[in-house]
């Protein structure tokens, strides 16, 4: 049968109930560590227990989410001239805020370099120009990200305030699996882009 994929963002543990599964799994649990330290069990996207069939579950997480201070950087930024090789992936990121001096890109800001950026979550940050990520003069590729709850503001001039989620200007992109929802912006709430290929 098709695997069943389910991506948690957080701590994940597992458990066993029964037998040793060196010897015979009778029943496995997965569990989510929630904001207030409990435990919730984590079902298959059909809503059934996890049992012993792990060949057709494929579990990933994010075991250490990246989140900004709120201060004047972004949480991760990729400038210096990073190559093809540069892989940003597998991250739930939040909390940055550039609405200050730096302007650009909130969560993710790359200038000058080509990376790729894979199954992402960015969500929760603030920046002028492209709240969630913002690319300059890139030659990047953006695979299953995922772009929530992130807004591009006026400056004290009240300019500006483009592309929520995402803005990209000068820059060659290829986008393989990207949603949007929920950003917002004086224009482009959720996607900007200008002069890109």
């Amino acid at each position: 049968p098709a695997a069943q994929l389910r991506r948690i963002q957080g701590i994940a543990r597992w458990t066993f109930e029964g037998n040793d599964p060196a010897m015979g799994l009778v029943r496995i649990v997965l569990e989510r560590q929630e904001e207030d330290g409990s435990w919730t069990e984590v079902l298959t996207p059909g809503g059934d227990p996890i049992t012993d069939a792990l060949p057709d579950l494929i579990v990933t997480y994010t075991p250490r989410p990246l989140v900004g201070t709120g201060g004047a950087d972004p949480v991760v930024r990729i400038s210096n001239g990073e190559g093809a090789g540069t892989l940003l992936q597998g991250f739930d990121i939040s909390g940055g805020n550039t609405a200050t001096d730096t302007y650009f890109g909130g969560c993710v800001h790359v200038s000058g370099a080509d990376p790729t950026l894979r199954d992402l979550v960015v969500h929760g940050c603030t920046a002028h120009l492209g709240g969630g990520i913002w690319l300059n003069e890139a030659d990047a590729t953006l695979e299953d990200i995922e772009l929530t709850g992130n807004q591009a503001v006026l400056d004290s001039a009240e300019d500006w305030a483009y592309g929520g989620g995402l803005y990209a200007s000068e820059s060659n992109l290829v986008i393989d699996g990207l949603s949007a929802h929920g950003n917002t912006a004086e224009r482009g709430g959720g996607l900007m882009f200008g002069a890109c290929t």
